[in-house]
């Protein structure tokens, strides 16, 4: 089984006095907007690529998630089935 996503990233922003990396994505295929939000300890080296990357991971699965549900409220109220040759 295949799954695809199509995703752009918007922006990605480093808030110093808060210590968070904010990350906004879209999807290309409905138009949605999804954020991703990484957080830094004050013990923590300043590291902006791990940041950026665990902000988008976050949002990329928040749209995931999002689509997975849809995915299966569509299968629950139209009775669609996964046909699957064996």
């Amino acid at each position: 089984m295949n799954y695809t996503i199509n995703y752009r990233i918007i922006s990605i922003h480093y808030n110093d006095k808060k210590r968070t990396t904010l990350a906004t994505i879209v999807c290309e295929d409905t138009g949605e907007i999804f954020y991703g939000k990484a957080h830094r300890r004050k013990e923590d080296a300043l590291d902006i690529s791990l940041g950026a990357n665990l902000a988008v991971a976050r949002a990329v699965r928040k749209m995931v998630i999002d689509d997975l549900a849809f995915s299966e409220k569509a299968i629950k109220d139209n009775g669609w089935e996964f046909n699957f040759n064996c």
